[in-house]
């Protein structure tokens, strides 16, 4: 038998050269249709061959991209097979007669609900999970699924899949010396008989794993779940060395953090130091994020100030969302194209991020508004995260563990981040991983008392592969989930919880949940066309899924309400309630697309260009009413041009909306389409290395689309417009510390009210924020770094009279600051010790409901949180400087005060006073 597999495995080598890509398209074509073929046996010898220049080909690297562009052609093809013969057919001829075409009733049965349930991008997702990745197609073509995004998602999916088995087989033929396939097979053989009890039970466990996972996803209790955990581990697997080659790296004692970055990217799509650029852009890096360890990303944003959070509960229209300056609705963005959706904001975990950078002011002269139907604007300015991804220049794994424990909390938090290349240095992956128990202080006390705490993890592969020096490709994909118990604060009166509840107390039952689960994916290509010219491609998946039970705390109405806001008690006793979404669940879709072009050249004696042109398109839509289905085709155009000390910059940004139609309730939201443009412009004047002058004007415009005016009758046209006008200077105090102080005026129109009846928004109003901004960043020395920030802001809305309280009020804290500082100590006993501290103070504002002030009562006093924290290398003790020990303390003072809040009912308080340990190793 193995010399006549021998034999066909010459032949098929010898006829690699002729008929190799056109075998490879015909096999892959049966494998993505109804006849089982494994695509295992086509694409891990065409890796293999392409190696070896046995494809005909000269270049291995360009065969094995045509090997894997042709397989995955020859996978659409027979995707194409099945989405025909279900158009055609239907999903009744098939369930009577598919058992003749291999297709189980019960398969196709679980293929239906799950991409009835997840929508389009499970023809993606699918194509890399067993027991339903042939048959996912069939749905698609039974719900008549639009042929160019089935098109695009399984051309994704079968690309990746194609690409993972072909750089198995590539890996094979450069680990395998100078063996022909033909002997690596015979040596494969010949080893597994002498180890034949091992292979016995290495192939009955793949096959209960295989038989597992095809249970699992086919079930209908567990299968949601597994769909997106299983890639994550599929691309692991794929990308894993065999042996993890840890090595040693000497360190000098514990690095410094930095707390300054070299360039950001934000605010102008290219890479810039940030004292150039003409508009304010706070970051916060991979450094500050690892000293201060925050829960999510909501508790990350709480150490800048001027950013405000709605709470963190997802009954809210538009969850995960952050105010800035004063100006709502600015939902977070990856690489400052790639929006979130709905609640991602909430749950995101901070190890994830290599840096996060906030870019203050109207967002959408870059990367559109959202539309009113999505309730985020970005009117004064937007949150950009940049995940941590596999890189070609470093070879590096870290571990990281956290334990935290306090009055009536505690947290143990794992997390593990690494980084393997391959191929010559020519590919790398990268998996991050984390893992999360944590008992809030609310389900230690009160109705919540012993509820199961929250559990959390993520994983977080990437890749990349750069095949020569001009072209570089990869993926990033993450998956979260998180189930957490329910809570959305209590009611405040004069700084403290009202309506009976105690400081560190839920309305929520003990068995009230939030389960949350999310999966991205986003492939994308940088090719640079010439010396002068970047071209970049992105596109990106974001599916999401919750559900939830939650009872709000109390909130009273009429004369009760009144008598409320003068004693702080419900003379009715009461203090829970229960709405229409304290029982609810969404499934939100958002896909995206775009191209960027930068070309940066000396267009004339010392003028230099940097034009960014950007054409992109997104769609996105929610279940359960929570945002109207919305296509967004966008165009960014914009030019920097330089001479000497004095840069400008000039953009616009088209957007065309289309949103659909739909009922809710008793509201009827019409099918609708709009236009909007955005302009900025900004200069920057650098008179001296030492100072930096810098102003902005830029606006944001995004249509009213769906909803109606005050008569409830006409969609609203007008846009949500949002103009700011900014100006300040940069001073360097030493060499890499900068002091920034800028002053800025946004004038808001169109803003969301709620007309008389209490039902329709109406966008009729108008608003105005001013304030200033200054922070000090960078090291004062090589050993000491610094990161202080302090914002004042003050919001009128203009609407309201002259003499009304509502007019203008403290809606959010008229006085933020934030201090963060690391010292290593170079010297004495306490050598390569690292002491850092924080502390962050809130002036006094006042608790609204819907943006509007209801009474002096309702207020949040002052509040001053001050951490510290410590490093120290375990060479301290006699080991390795790899290994760090880090020791600290939150909230040292124990300060009891709100961190967020909803309405005014519904505040969330601040965790007590914790104390934390922590192991971090570095190889």
């Amino acid at each position: 038998m193995l010399e006549y597999i021998a034999s066909n495995i010459d032949a098929v080598v010898g006829s690699a050269a002729t008929w190799g890509f056109v075998l490879i398209f015909v096999f892959m074509a049966i494998e993505s249709s109804l006849i089982p073929f494994p695509s295992e046996v086509v694409m891990i010898p065409a890796g293999f061959l392409a190696a070896r220049g046995e494809m005909g080909v000269s270049s291995p690297y360009l065969a094995l991209a045509l090997a894997v562009l042709i397989g995955t052609a020859g996978a659409l093809a027979g995707a194409y097979f099945n989405y025909a013969i279900a158009l055609w057919a239907g999903k009744p001829f098939l369930e009577k007669y598919g058992k003749y075409f291999f297709l189980k009733k019960e398969a196709l049965d679980r293929a239906c609900e799950v991409f009835n349930r997840y929508g389009a991008a499970t023809t993606f997702v699918c194509r890399l999970i067993p027991a339903i990745r042939q048959i996912i197609s069939i749905p698609a073509g039974v719900s008549r699924m639009p042929l160019g995004v089935f098109s695009l998602f399984t051309f994704l999916g079968a690309g990746i899949w194609s690409a993972i088995l072909a750089l198995v087989g590539f890996v094979l033929a450069r680990s395998a010396g100078e063996m022909s396939y033909k002997e690596l097979v015979v040596r494969g053989a010949e080893l597994s008989k002498e180890h034949l009890p091992w292979v016995i039970a290495a192939v009955v466990a793949l096959v209960a794993v295989y038989y597992f996972i095809s249970r699992l996803v086919m079930s209908r209790k567990g299968g949601c779940k597994i769909l997106f955990f299983v890639l994550s581990v599929s691309l692991t697997a794929a990308y894993s060395d065999e042996v993890a080659n840890l090595g040693t790296v000497e360190v000098e004692g514990t690095a410094i953090s930095k707390y300054r970055p070299e360039t950001v990217s934000g605010g102008t799509f290219t890479d810039i130091p940030p004292e150039k650029l003409p508009c304010v852009v706070d970051t916060l890096t991979s450094d500050f994020i690892q000293e201060r360890n925050p829960t999510d990303l909501h508790d990350l944003l709480r150490y800048v100030p001027g950013i405000e959070t709605g709470g963190k509960s997802l009954l809210i229209r538009q969850p995960g969302t952050f105010s800035v300056r004063g100006m709502g609705g600015t939902e977070p963005m990856f690489d400052g194209v790639v929006p979130l959706g709905r609640g991602s904001g909430l749950f995101m975990d901070s190890f994830l991020m290599d840096r996060v950078e906030i870019v203050k002011g109207p967002i959408a002269g870059l990367s559109g508004g959202s539309g009113s139907v999505q309730n985020a604007s970005g009117g004064g300015g937007s949150v950009n995260l940049y995940l941590k991804s596999a890189q070609l220049e470093d070879e590096k794994t870290v571990l990281q563990g956290n334990s935290s424990v306090g009055k009536h909390t505690q947290r143990y938090r794992g997390m593990f981040d690494r980084n393997s290349i391959f191929l010559d240095g020519k590919a790398a992956f990268r998996l991050l991983g984390t893992a999360d128990y944590y008992e809030p202080t609310y389900i230690n006390q009160g109705v919540q008392k012993g509820a199961r705490a929250r559990e959390s993890f993520t994983l977080a592969p990437s890749f990349v592969f750069e095949p020569n020096d001009d072209v570089r490709f990869g993926l990033k994909t993450m998956f979260q989930y998180t189930d957490q118990p329910s809570y959305i604060g209590v009611p405040v009166w004069r700084g403290r919880p009202a309506g009976g509840f105690e400081w560190y107390e839920s309305s929520c039952r003990r068995g009230d949940r939030s389960v949350y689960e999310s999966f991205m994916v986003n492939p994308w290509v940088d090719w640079q066309v010439s010396e002068d010219w970047l071209l970049k491609f992105g596109a990106s998946i974001l599916v999401s899924s919750w559900e939830q039970s939650t009872r709000e705390p109390y909130s009273g109405r009429g004369a009760e309400l009144e008598s409320f806001f003068a004693t702080g008690e419900w003379y009715s006793g009461n203090q829970y309630q229960i709405s229409n979404f304290s029982n609810s669940s969404s499934v939100n879709r958002n896909y995206n697309l775009y191209l960027r072009s930068v070309y940066d050249t000396e267009i004339f004696r010392g003028v230099r260009s940097a034009l960014v042109i950007q054409p992109d398109y997104n769609y996105r839509e929610s279940s359960g009413g929570f945002g109207t289905p919305t296509s967004r085709y966008g165009l960014t155009l914009q030019d920097s041009l330089s001479w000497g000390w004095v840069t400008l910059l000039g953009g616009a940004r088209y957007d065309h909306f289309e949103s659909e139609a739909y009922t809710s309730g008793a509201n009827r939201f019409f099918h609708s389409s709009a236009d909007a443009v955005s302009p900025r412009g900004g200069v920057t004047v650098q008179p001296l290395d030492w100072l930096v002058f810098f102003g902005n004007v830029s606006q944001t415009r995004t249509p009213m689309l769906g909803l109606r005016t005050v008569d409830g009758v006409r969609p609203e046209t007008d846009p949500w417009e949002s103009t700011q006008f900014e100006g300040g200077l940069r001073l360097k105090m030493a060499k890499k510390l900068w002091l920034s102080l800028s002053a800025y005026r946004i004038e808001q129109e169109n803003v969301p009210q709620i007309d008389n009846t209490g039902l329709v928004e109406s966008y009729e109003g108008h608003s105005v924020s001013r304030g200033y901004e200054a922070s000090l960043t960078g090291e004062v020395t090589d050993n000491w770094t610094f990161l202080g920030m302090y914002a004042y802001n003050r919001y009128t809305d203009r609407d309201k009279p002259h003499d009304s309280e509502a007019r203008d009020f403290e809606r959010y804290p008229r006085h933020t600051f934030s201090l963060n500082t690391s010292y290593r100590f170079s010297s004495g006993i306490f050598k390569n010790i690292v002491f850092g501290g924080g502390y962050r103070f809130r002036s006094m504002n006042y608790a609204c409901m819907r943006g509007t002030f209801q009474n002096k009562n309702l207020r949040f006093d002052p509040s001053h949180v001050l951490d510290v924290n410590m490093a120290i290398p375990f060479s301290k003790f006699g080991g390795s400087d790899n290994w760090t020990l880090t020791l600290g303390v939150r909230n040292l003072l124990g300060e009891k005060y709100f961190e967020s809040t909803r309405h005014y009912y519904e505040c969330l308080v601040g965790e007590p006073r914790t104390f934390e340990v922590g192991i971090r190793a570095e190889f």
